[in-house]
């Protein structure tokens, strides 16, 4: 039962991501979503209060999907300076390859109020400390110069966000970007 009640939330989720897409959030209409998903429109309030409470938790589950996969990925590297080069790599191969789930986050996260506003800058907080004990390890080890490294979070942070729209564009350099952020990073 738990399972199917979940699998059913997932299936909407997938459906509004479609919608929202197509048709951005204002024009989207629950019952092109329940159409797409395959259920009826009371079936969608069972799991979401509205339309910007299926939004928000759409947002919240792909963003949160895509902060483990990074996380991951950095994970199964040993030198910081691999894990930074992978973490480019992953973030603009996720960016091309669901450019439109990218797309719908990216203007999703803008005008949605102080509770997804403040929802967000907590993730951001947290990615930024991420990167910055990263740097910090970083240093430490003698793989990258010493810098601040709560600014050298702040230009990664920068880079990724660059790399995400750049892969929503179809864009596919990254080897350079990496190669000059790393370069400025290097020990002297």
């Amino acid at each position: 039962m738990g399972e199917d009640r979940s699998s059913r939330k997932e299936a909407i989720m997938k459906a509004a991501l479609s919608v929202f897409s197509q048709h951005g959030f204002h024009a989207a209409r629950i019952e092109d979503i329940s159409r797409e998903a395959g259920v009826g429109k009371g079936t969608i309030y069972q799991y979401f209060s509205s339309k910007e409470d299926l939004f928000r938790a759409m947002l919240i589950d792909g963003m949160e999907r895509y902060v483990r996969i990074l996380q991951s990925t950095v994970e199964e590297e040993d030198r910081v300076r691999d894990r930074i080069r992978v973490l480019f790599q992953t973030n603009l191969y996720l960016a091309r390859t669901n450019s439109r789930a990218a797309r719908v986050i990216l203007e999703g996260l803008t005008g949605l109020g102080d509770e997804m506003h403040d929802w967000f800058l907590g993730l951001r907080e947290n990615i930024l400390s991420s990167l910055e004990n990263l740097v910090r390890e970083g240093i430490e080890r003698g793989e990258l110069r010493p810098v601040n490294p709560r600014h050298a979070a702040y230009l990664l942070l920068g880079v990724l966000h660059t790399l995400a729209v750049a892969g929503m564009m179809g864009e596919t350099e990254d080897e350079t970007i990496s190669d000059m952020v790393l370069m400025g990073l290097e020990p002297r």
